[in-house]
Order: C-alpha cells, then structure tokens, then sequence
C-alpha cells in the first residue's frame, strides 16, 4: 500500500514545512511528504521552495488560472491554503498514486510511526478527527465545547482518505463547497473545518479516529495526560504519541502551554515543545521566531468588502452555468432578473459587479 502525507501552505512558512517533513523522513520513511504552495511561482519563491527539501507542487500549476484570480480577491492566505487542501488530496491520488494519503497542518510534528493512523484507513475511505473524544469535566468551563460548535467537531488540520469511489465523490463535493466558502469564521463558516461536520452525514465509509496518540493538541488535554517513559518518549497513557499539533504555540515563548489549566505536567511540555523549537531552528527559523510576511497577492480587504466579492462572485459563477446549460434568451433573461433582485444591495453597492450584470446582459 502507497502512503503519503501532504500539506498546504506558503512559502513563508518554509521552516515548519520543513521540520514537518524531516520528522516525516526520521520517523516514516516508508512515506511520501510533499507540499502544495499557494504562492506564486516566481524565480524567488522557487529558490524558496528548493530549500524545503521534499516534493513541491503549485497551485497555479493545479487549478483554472480564472478562478485562482477570483479568489486571491477574496481570501487572506490563510483561507486560501485551507480552500485548496482538496487539490492537495488529488495531486495524492492522481499524480503520486497513492492508495492512502493524510493532510497535517503544517505545524504539527511527527513523533513516532503512523502505521496506526493508516491502519484505520482499511475500514473506511474518509477518517476525520474530532478535536476530543470525551466531554470536557462538568465542573470545568464550556468555553471549549462552545468553540467547538463555533468552528467544528473535527479538526481541518488532519484527514486521511483512502482512493476509492466514496472519496472521489467526497472531494467532489468539498472542493465545489471551498471554491467560495472558506472564509474565516463569517457566516457561520470556520475556512474548509465546519463543512466537516456535515461529512458523517453526507457520505458513507465514513469514520471517527479515537486515536488518543494522534493529534494531541490544547484542545484535548482534557482527556489525554502527556508523560515521559524510561527510554524518554513522550506518551499518552503510555501510549508513544504520534503527532502533536502546535496550534496557537509562539516559538519566543516555547514554554507557555495553551490550554494550561488543563495540563498536568509543564516538565513533559518543556521537553515536548524544546524538541520542535530545536527542529524548527535547523530548518532555518528567523531567531525571532518571526515568519516574513507573505508577499503574494491575496485579499487585504475587510470582512464587508469580501462578502461583496464573495458575492460577486457567485453571482459570476451562477450566470456561467447557467449560460452552459443552454436555453431561451427569454429564459436567460428571467434568471438574471431573478438573480439581480436577489442580490440587489450587493450590485448597487459594488460598481465593478454592476458592469458584469451590464456585460451579462449584453453577451446573452
């Protein structure tokens, strides 16, 4: 069986693609790391690329150049990586030929094997991880639970699917969702997490890791108790972890653990969280710990403005498929009568989508 691990990210995050990769290759070398950048493929940005030392792959080079300029209208770099994962997830199926692959963020770190997480992947084709697996303590705050509906039962950062029909129509369905819904909690949409939950439901084959070892992060401490064996492993209930995923950590302040009223032992964090700072300085992080600010384009452009795009956008998108599905100008016409009405304080307010409508009207 092929195994693959992929990520999305921009060139400015080198340092944790790369340490990414490298605790890939010391601890799997059986598997295949590449990365998909968002970036623009400019002479700079490959010299860039060539440092990270694994496979790279570009969007530009994956995805309609027409819609590619759409969104980097639309979404910040952030929205962007997390709308394109699922081109990540085809260039594992189509272009490495993978029978199993599994996305990680790009700041998580690989501790020991990961034959336990592909083994899950022999009775489904879709494995998604909830955030936890136990409720928080009664006696505790609600806080986390509340984010959790906020932004999603399972975490975007890992997901593991397996070639087969059932995920062919999974990434389908995803990818049409991201092509303009990925934005960053605004109307009830957390990027690609929140379309998550509704996987279960949508699709079979279909399962829920409860892999305690795998994607230990703040959110879980909860219910996962990090130590330290004899031989120096970091374990959940003597389990060796798998992966740990550093959301929210700071590298200029490695030892402040998010999440710490609910962790028990800071000596186990101190080593744990050392262990990825000393990776990520051998992959050439600023001493700063600073990443350089990504210099592509991409939306700077506040919540309203990308909501009018937003809706441009689709308006666009709407009247092109319409167009492909044929018919009457009269029928034409009563559709984008239709869609003007609908849309009316987003055309009036916005210039640029009140030409399209004009230029709509004058091609059909």
């Amino acid at each position: 069986m092929k195994k693959t691990c992929f990520t999305v990210a921009s060139v400015n995050y080198k340092p944790y693609i790369k340490a990414l990769a490298a605790s890939i290759a010391e601890t799997n070398p059986d598997v295949l790391f590449f990365a998909l950048l968002i970036d623009r493929k400019t002479k700079d940005n490959i010299a860039k690329a060539d440092e990270i030392l694994c496979y790279t792959y570009w969007l530009e080079d994956i995805v309609e150049q027409d819609w590619l300029k759409k969104v980097r209208s639309l979404y910040t770099p952030f929205e962007l990586c997390n709308a394109t994962k699922v081109y990540g997830h085809r260039i594992a199926r189509d272009k490495v030929g993978a029978d199993t692959w599994l996305y990680l963020d790009s700041d998580i770190l690989i501790l020991s094997s990961l034959s336990p997480v592909f083994e899950e992947a022999k009775d489904a084709s879709i494995i998604l991880y909830p955030h936890a697996n136990t409720a928080m303590p009664s006696s505790g705050s609600l806080s986390q639970e509340l984010d959790w509906l906020r932004y999603g039962t399972y975490n975007g950062g890992t997901v593991l699917c397996r070639k087969g029909s059932e995920t062919d129509k999974f990434l389908s369905w995803f990818e049409e969702r991201l092509k303009f819904f990925s934005l960053d909690r605004h109307d009830g949409i957390y990027v690609d997490q929140k379309w998550l939950d509704l996987v279960p439901a949508l699709f079979s084959q279909v399962a829920i890791s409860r892999l305690k070892q795998f994607n230990v992060a703040y959110w879980n401490f909860h219910e996962r108790t990090l130590s330290m064996n004899e031989d120096g492993v970091i374990c959940v209930d003597q389990i060796p972890v798998i992966a740990y995923h550093f959301s929210k950590w700071k590298f200029a302040n490695p030892n402040i653990v998010m999440g710490s009223s609910r962790y028990k032992d800071p000596k186990v964090w101190d080593v744990l969280a050392n262990k990825y700072k000393q990776a990520l300085i051998k992959a050439g992080i600023d001493p700063s710990g600073n990443l350089p600010m990504y210099s592509d384009y991409c939306s700077t452009a506040n919540k309203l403005q990308r909501r009018e795009w937003q809706k441009r956008i689709m308006f666009l998108d709407s009247v092109g498929r319409q167009k492909q599905k044929g018919g009457s100008l009269q029928e034409l016409f009563k559709f984008l009568l239709k869609e003007i009405i609908e849309n009316t304080k987003y055309i009036f307010k916005n210039i640029a989508l009140f030409v399209d409508v004009l230029k709509s009207f004058i091609r059909f």
